[in-house]
């Protein structure tokens, strides 16, 4: 089967993310453009508790990694789908942070400073994967097309709760990193 020509074919766009200004360039590029939301971005309920906290430069690190404890990350939800047997494979792209991962610019990363982590890094190495067997789960870590391609067919055969930790590079400046590598 051949591609379909332009005209006839159209690009999808999908984000949870997007900056404004990437809807209306969309409208400027696809034929028939529709923006469809689910919810509200930036909304809030009842159920979410923001705060703001002030933090030292260098107690960074260890204040995120209490925080992410006494949050206990993935893990209310990975208990609840391993307790009910919930045949899901969860699959996290791992760019060991946030909003595009590390968004330092090369002096940033070598400088003096290259110890302080970028805000948007998170836990370097996560185990994602590690935290959903401490549940009856089971995880695979993921760093070449190989490993994706075993992890994806032991995950869909295991008919239990599966997590696939993928990591990516955390320096791509991209929400989803560069994945080209895992094709």
């Amino acid at each position: 089967m051949e591609m379909p020509p332009p005209g006839v074919r159209q690009t999808m766009l999908f984000s949870a993310t997007f900056p404004t200004d990437i809807p209306k360039l969309a409208s400027d590029f696809l034929s028939n453009y529709i923006f469809l939301t689910v919810g509200k971005v930036g909304s809030n309920t009842d159920l979410n508790v923001q705060r703001v906290e002030f933090v030292l430069d260098m107690d960074k690190r260890n204040y995120l990694k209490r925080l992410l404890n006494a949050q206990r990350a993935i893990g209310t939800h990975g208990k609840t789908l391993v307790r009910y047997q919930l045949p899901i494979v969860v699959i996290v792209f791992n760019n060991s942070g946030v909003y595009g991962g590390d968004w330092r610019n090369p002096k940033e990363i070598t400088g003096p400073y290259k110890d302080d982590p970028a805000l948007t890094s998170f836990v370097p190495g996560a185990g994602y994967h590690l935290l959903i067997e401490a549940f009856g789960g089971r995880g695979y870590l993921v760093g070449t097309p190989d490993e994706l391609k075993s992890a994806l067919s032991k995950a869909f055969s295991a008919r239990k709760t599966v997590v696939i930790n993928i990591t990516i590079d955390p320096y791509a400046d991209a929400e989803s990193g560069r994945m080209q590598h895992k094709n």
